[in-house]
């Protein structure tokens, strides 16, 4: 018989065991970062070309490694912080200089020197897909620094499947930002193709915040301080005026190890219930100090996903520091609960922009149908839709099959009753049964379609710009405005007159005359979301990409209440459009039940 099982080459393994650590540029930053700050570094700069993809430059001055801890980094399994079992479970440090190099300089070109204090010389070492090519002294300098040359030049396929230099870019900046949050006592730099990004100079953390997301920040944080018995959490929380629809600036770290954990943001939610709408997020940095025996970090090969012994007990802790700390801080910031939301008084006209009410003006949870419409009314409708599928979860193909609008039409308008169910859907009668209508998506596929028409009926893809009588300043990271720049011009050609304004600012010059917006700063943050998610476009896919995301900064959110005769306008105003059942996204806006389904669950 033939013998079909062998061992894989050391190279190839070394790629494989590769894919689970170094899966884009960020990943290789993230690795060397945090080894430089288990190297006990005071400076620590991080330079990047291409993305990252042509070069990636860690140089601190921490304490540097011996001869043979510099070749011995580079070995597969090779590791400074478990050298037997019990040490998986409690993990103090990062990782120094072990596991991920060996991954990293499977996939590039590696060249390290690092030298410690009192050597006489240093060391250089160059690896090329995992293949030593030269080991030899080098000049004594107390620290290290490593270049990883040419990412993934041996694996293609790899290299082919990252995203835009824009998105790379910005998970690495990301990465950047989470690493210099940890270690506000340590000063780091960022360089990208020879230009300083950031300069931040070692201090208290709340000095860490401003200097990355601006000088808004500097009065809008609030400290948080909560310890029981050896748990302690400390960090910054934001006073609701920093909430923002995106998300992104939510910080949580365990041991100041950066960790993805969404019980816990849920737990900071949870206390800021009374403050927010639910569809924004609030921004935080906390960090969870805590015996390492109690929590389980290896989960994930990048080691951002960790398990807590007693999950419920710090879920408690978190949100009881976050109230605490909200309490005890008089934020100046109060919801009026009191008055009726915006009324609509005359008939919906298709023709019309559909006018939403104002957040800040509606009663939290007020039905403007519970006149009209009974308990047992409910009760029978609820009974129908209790096993509809929700619209996020529906097959999009099937839903785009919908040839016959005509059929999707609403009753009569004397005969059609309109209901908002949960906040979210709207219901209503159609000749062949119900109609559901996600509320969010369908003004999403209104506004966008009044865009894009707008946009693309103009000569030469102009937009005429209504300039400013005082332009607005809009401080932003300044990450964020790097990643905006190169697309202004293109912004400008659509109406949206952006201009730099020093390091972390935007002025917001001119605007199409018929803007309605009113976040300038969520404005430009759903566009960058949104451009560097298509990655790299044409001039036409790029009106295409700015009017789906103006869409979605303006469009009705999910949970906001809905008045009447501003149903019956969305609905008009969605049928009139070219492809109403689907939202920009392709997300199923329209889903409905034929009177057979209703009939049957009824067993009639």
């Amino acid at each position: 018989m033939l013998d079909i099982i062998h061992l894989l080459p050391e190279n190839i393994a070394n790629q494989i065991a590769a894919g689970e650590v170094v899966q884009r540029p960020q990943s290789v930053v993230k690795e060397l970062l945090e080894n430089s700050l288990d190297a006990g570094a005071g400076i620590i700069s991080l330079r990047i070309k291409d993305a990252g993809k042509t070069l990636i430059q860690v140089t601190d001055d921490g304490m540097g490694m011996s001869d043979t801890d510099a070749l011995m980094c580079f070995e597969r399994h090779a590791t400074s912080k478990i050298r037997e079992l019990n040490d998986l479970y409690q993990i103090n440090s990062f990782g120094f200089r072990g596991e991920a190099m060996a991954s990293i300089a499977a996939v590039s070109s590696v060249e390290l020197t690092t030298g410690q204090m009192g050597s006489n010389y240093g060391t250089y070492i160059r690896i090329e897909g995992g293949f030593k090519k030269n080991h030899e002294p080098a000049p004594p300098k107390v620290g290290t620094q490593i270049l990883v040359k040419n990412l993934f030049f041996n694996t293609p396929a790899r290299r082919k499947f990252l995203k835009s230099d824009a998105a790379e870019t910005k998970a690495i900046f990301d990465e950047f930002v989470r690493v210099a949050l940890s270690s506000p006592q340590v000063e780091m730099h960022l360089f990208r193709d020879d230009e300083q990004i950031y300069f931040l100079k070692a201090g208290k953390l709340s000095q860490r915040i401003s200097s990355l997301f601006g000088k808004r920040y500097e009065n809008a944080l609030i400290p948080v301080q909560e310890q029981i018995g050896e748990i302690q959490i400390t960090g910054y929380i934001g006073k609701p005026e920093l909430a923002r629809k995106t998300k992104g600036e939510q910080f949580i770290y365990a041991n100041s190890r950066y960790i993805r954990h969404i019980r816990l943001h849920y737990a900071v939610l949870a206390a800021y219930s009374q403050l927010l709408q639910n569809d924004v997020q609030p921004f935080y940095v906390l960090n969870i100090e805590i015996n390492p025996q109690n929590i389980d970090i290896n989960v994930h090969p990048t080691k951002t996903e960790i398990k807590f012994e007693d999950e419920n007990m710090i879920y408690a802790l978190v949100s009881s520091a976050v109230r605490r700390s909200l309490g005890q801080y008089h934020t100046g910031f109060t919801l009026d609960f009191e008055q009726d939301q915006l009324m609509i008084n005359s008939k919906p006209d298709p023709s019309k922009e559909l006018q939403m009410p104002s957040i800040g003006t509606m009663t939290e949870g007020y039905n403007p149908f519970k006149k009209k419409a009974t308990p047992q009314d409910w009760k029978d409708l609820l009974s129908i839709l209790n096993h509809v599928p929700d619209a996020a979860g529906t097959n999009v193909e099937a839903s785009s099959q919908i040839k016959d609008v005509e059929s999707l039409m609403p009753a009569s308008e004397d005969a059609k009753p309109v209901i908002q169910l949960n906040g979210t859907y709207i219901v209503t009668t159609i000749r062949s049964g119900l109609l559901l209508i996600h509320q969010q998506y369908a003004h999403e596929r209104i506004l966008y379609e009044k865009y894009l028409h707008k946009q693309q009926s103009l000569q030469q893809g102009n937009v005429p710009v209504q300039q400013a009588m005082f332009p607005q300043q809009v401080d932003l990271p300044i990450s964020q405005v790097k990643l905006l720049e190169p697309i202004l011009p293109t912004l400008l050609q659509l109406g949206y007159d952006l201009q730099l304004f020093g390091q972390g600012s935007i002025l917001i010059a001119g605007t199409p005359a018929d803007y309605t917006g009113g976040d300038y700063r969520e404005m430009i943050e759903v566009i960058i979301d949104e451009l560097l998610i298509a990655g790299k476009l044409d001039a036409k896919s790029k009106v295409e990409v700015i009017s789906r995301a103006l869409a979605r900064n303006n469009a009705i959110k999910t949970g906001t209440p809905m008045v009447h005769e501003t149903m019956r306008m969305l609905i008009d105003q969605l049928f009139a459009c070219q492809l109403p059942e689907l939202s920009p996204k392709g997300l199923p806006a329209i889903l409905t039940i034929p009177h057979a389904e209703i009939e049957q669950r009824f067993k009639r």
